[in-house]
């Protein structure tokens, strides 16, 4: 992360107040999303495809098990709620608007809000496994989240109405890599710091998908993204640590994230990405673009990596 003093006219990262609208999906297939019974919502089931049209939807859920002593159900599923959030690679900047002129790396004032929001609640992206002894199904839901009755205790969380879940084929991995990454296509500079979940570990398929990162945010749609985390422990895990986001975020859909700051006004991301202005400045971080084949045409774009940690909440359905 950078070092240098806040740039002129900066106030606390406190003061900071961030809006991300989403816009459209742009080129190539759009980012499956599932709702209904399957992801606790309301509404019809659709699934997440790979690059090949296939749909991933793993293995139907296992049948309901009974307690042998007292017949009641056995709960079977684990559900994490994402309490840290950050980008590691690209660094976004903030140029004048001709972008004659750098004034800062602001990857820390992003992150400021990110965290700021996940660790006070005010946004929850849950992390749910309805069979976890099989995990061939993550369920990536938007839910609210209460602070937990007791201190040291969970908070429960509940599916927002009529809110959409990503459904990804997933496995739980005891034995191999815990993750696709190809740290090449990242900064050197910022490589070190991008989470290398270990083992044991969770590992989503890498697929197309939209994602909330935060309270404001509509979607952020990447191409062949990943989800993947260390548990701290096989049986009844109350962490995942050293996780890891990373996918494609193409210039198009990164043109319509707005950043929307009280002292700076709206920028987009991608100018926030790609500023040449900040180049000489920060020769180790810029350039960060990159392309991706959609359709047999290179589109510009960006690779991105987000490290993430959660809590073990209690789910309630609708």
């Amino acid at each position: 992360m950078w070092t240098n003093g806040q740039g002129p006219g900066w106030g606390t990262a406190a003061a900071l107040t961030i809006a991300l609208l989403a816009g459209c999906y742009h080129g190539g297939t759009p980012p499956q999303l599932c709702q209904g019974d399957a992801c606790g919502v309301t509404g019809s089931t659709t699934t997440a495809t790979g690059s090949t049209g296939v749909p991933t939807t793993g293995e139907p859920p296992a049948e309901t098990t009974l307690e042998p002593t007292t017949a009641a159900p056995v709960d079977v599923s684990v559900t994490f709620r994402l309490d840290t959030l950050s980008f590691m690679d690209p660094h976004l900047f903030y140029s004048s608007p001709d972008q004659t002129l750098c004034i800062n790396d602001v990857t820390d004032f992003v992150n400021v809000a990110l965290n700021d929001d996940a660790m006070s609640g005010a946004f929850n992206l849950l992390a749910r496994f309805e069979d976890f002894e099989g995990v061939n199904e993550m369920r990536l839901i938007d839910a609210e989240c209460g602070d937990p009755v007791m201190p040291g205790g969970r908070r429960l969380c509940t599916p927002k109405p009529k809110s959409q879940a990503v459904l990804l084929s997933s496995m739980r991995i005891e034995a191999g890599a815990c993750t696709d990454i190809d740290l090449s296509k990242y900064q050197p500079i910022n490589a070190p710091a991008i989470h290398v979940p270990e083992l044991p570990c969770l590992r989503s398929n890498q697929v197309d998908f939209s994602l909330p990162i935060n309270n404001s945010v509509g979607a952020l749609n990447l191409r062949e993204a990943q989800v993947s985390a260390s548990l701290d422990a096989l049986s009844d895990p109350q962490r995942l640590e050293d996780g890891l986001l990373f996918g494609f975020l193409t210039k198009a859909v990164a043109e319509d994230l707005i950043f929307t700051d009280t002292m700076i006004g709206s920028v987009n991301i991608w100018a926030m990405v790609d500023s040449p202005a900040c180049q000489a400045n920060f020769p180790d971080y810029l350039p960060s673009i990159d392309e991706f084949e959609i359709n047999n045409t290179l589109v510009p774009g960006v690779w991105i990596a987000l490290n993430f940690t959660a809590e073990r909440v209690d789910y309630q359905p609708l």
